[in-house]
Parts: C-alpha cells; sequence; structure tokens
C-alpha cells in the first residue's frame, strides 16, 4: 500500500515521525501547550525554530544581601516579577537569556568585609575604612533580562530588575526592585539610595554638607548598573540591577532598587521574597504532522 501525501512528504504507514531535538533546559508540554525552557544563574542561548515571532515568558529578577546579624538582622530588597509575551524582531532566531544572582550577604557590625552585586548589575556594597565596629554594606540584586545579543544591553526586550542590598542599622532594609531603600530615621542626614526609572539611574544616597569629601556619598545607578555603597566610616550597601540600576547608600544606609523594562502587554510584580532568580520561556511550534494509516496531514 502506498501512502498518499497532503501537505506534507510521504510518510510510510507504521514509520515513526522523528520530532527535532528539544534545546537544552527546555521540554515539550503535553498536548499543544507547546515548549517550555525554564534557566536559572547565568547566561544561556536559546536556539528558536524558524518561524516563531511570539514567545511567553516570565523573569525574576534577584533580592538585595542581607544583614545576618543577631543584633541588627536586615533584609534585602526583592527582585521584580515580569510577565509579558513578547514579539521578537524578525532577525531574533537567538535569544540570550541573563538571570542574574542575589546580593551577597554581609555578617553585619565588626565586619569590615562588604557584599559584593549580584552577577548582571548588581552593585557592591561599600566597605568600612574604620576599625570599631562599623560595618559593611550588602550588595544588590542583579536583574533578569532577555536580549538579541549578547553583552547589549541596548538590545533587551524584558528585564525584571534586582533590589537593593541592606545595612545593619539607620536606613537598614534595601529598597524593593523599583524603590527607595528604607527610609533613614529623621534626626539622621545620610540617606537611602534611591530607585532606578524608566530614563536613568537612581540617585546615589547623599551624606551631609560637612562630609563632602569623596567615600560619603553612595554612587549614583546607570544603565544595567547598580551604584556601589559609600566606603567612608560605614559602607553603605549597593543598588539592584536594572534597565537601570538603582542607586547606592549613602554610610550606613540600603541600596535602592533597579527599574524594569515591561512590554505594552506586561505584567509588573515583586516576586516573593525567598524566590530564586530565574526566567521561563513558552513557545508554541506548528502543529506537528499526523498520519493515519494511509494518510498524513502536515502543519
Amino acid at each position: 500500500m502506498f501512502a498518499i501525501a497532503i501537505g506534507a512528504a510521504a510518510v510510510a504507514p507504521g514509520a515513526a515521525s522523528s520530532a527535532p531535538a528539544l534545546p537544552a533546559g527546555c521540554e515539550q508540554l503535553a498536548g499543544d501547550a507547546g515548549v517550555r525552557c525554564v534557566y536559572t544563574e547565568g547566561s544561556h542561548t536559546l536556539a528558536l525554530p524558524a518561524g516563531i515571532r511570539t514567545v511567553e515568558a516570565t523573569a525574576i529578577g534577584a533580592a538585595g544581601g542581607n544583614i545576618v546579624d543577631d543584633r541588627h538582622p536586615h533584609l534585602g530588597g526583592r527582585g521584580a516579577q515580569v510577565t509579558a509575551n513578547l514579539n521578537l524582531p524578525s532577525s531574533a532566531r537567538t535569544l540570550h537569556v541573563i538571570v542574574g544572582s542575589p546580593g551577597h550577604d554581609t555578617s553585619g557590625w565588626n565586619n569590615q568585609i562588604p557584599g559584593q552585586g549580584g552577577s548582571n548589575g548588581g552593585g557592591d556594597g561599600g566597605r568600612s575604612n574604620t576599625f570599631d565596629a562599623n560595618p559593611a554594606g550588602a550588595g544588590g540584586g542583579g536583574a533578569s533580562d532577555i536580549r538579541t545579543t549578547a553583552g547589549d544591553l541596548s538590545s533587551r526586550l524584558f528585564v525584571a530588575a534586582g533590589g537593593g542590598g541592606a545595612t545593619p542599622s539607620r536606613c537598614g532594609d534595601g529598597g524593593d526592585a523599583g524603590a527607595p531603600g528604607s527610609a533613614n530615621e529623621p534626626d539622621l542626614t545620610p540617606s537611602a539610595g534611591q530607585p532606578g526609572t524608566p530614563t536613568t539611574g537612581g540617585a546615589g544616597g547623599a551624606n551631609d554638607p560637612d562630609h563632602s569629601e569623596p567615600g560619603w556619598d553612595g554612587s549614583p545607578g546607570r544603565l544595567g548598573h547598580g551604584g556601589a555603597g559609600a566606603t567612608a566610616y560605614a559602607g553603605g550597601a549597593g543598588g539592584g540591577g536594572g534597565l537601570y540600576g538603582g542607586g547606592g547608600g549613602s554610610v550606613q544606609c540600603a541600596g535602592g532598587g533597579g527599574s524594569s523594562l515591561v512590554p505594552t502587554s506586561g505584567v509588573l510584580d515583586l516576586a516573593e521574597r525567598g524566590t530564586a532568580p530565574r526566567i521561563t520561556i513558552t513557545y508554541r511550534t506548528r502543529t506537528p504532522q499526523s498520519c493515519t494509516s494511509s494518510l498524513c496531514f502536515g502543519s
């Protein structure tokens, strides 16, 4: 018996169809729900099948570093969670998926070693330059993004920002993505880092005018990167990464969260505390060819 092909190459009765191999980190979902790819911390690439112009994506940015100190524990800011349907440029056959890491914790008082910023844009915490109990700041969390060109921040399609780092005292908790570091006490002049915006990095925390020498203010955020914390007397915390990074905290003050890039169809929220940064991408391929005993129907 000969097979009859309609809109597809003939397949002999009983012959098994060979599906293309899935990219690393991806799985075929049941029915026609498509292919789901899940990525954790680090840099990854996703080569899409021909004809894929739209993907569904969820990205979670990393949290800022915590202060793990029994006397003055404080929490880093939460990363953003962004969900959207992405319409891809016609030339985008490969997506570069970058998942940031959390800012590094510090142990608080009697610790002069600052927390490093998380990968993909987290700002470094500031080092204490004194020899007493003054603490160093924690690092800001890195962002998670999808881009069309490796290493090119301008090609990002989608960004979930990271949270700002914490410090042990004064304005202690780091700013959530899109928010400043926690407010300082009213009678204290040093201030927390400010959040990144859609067009510019967050301002660094400012100290009082009597301390205008270098090291007393936090560094401002910039495109893709959070600012570093202050390094004079006692360290400030780093800002979170993002579309634009959050500002670093002034002396003993927390970092601001970064800003996110949300497509028109997207939804912006904050990740639940303790959620690991990641990116999930789902795409739907064309309907696979199906065969009866004598007929094959292509997509």
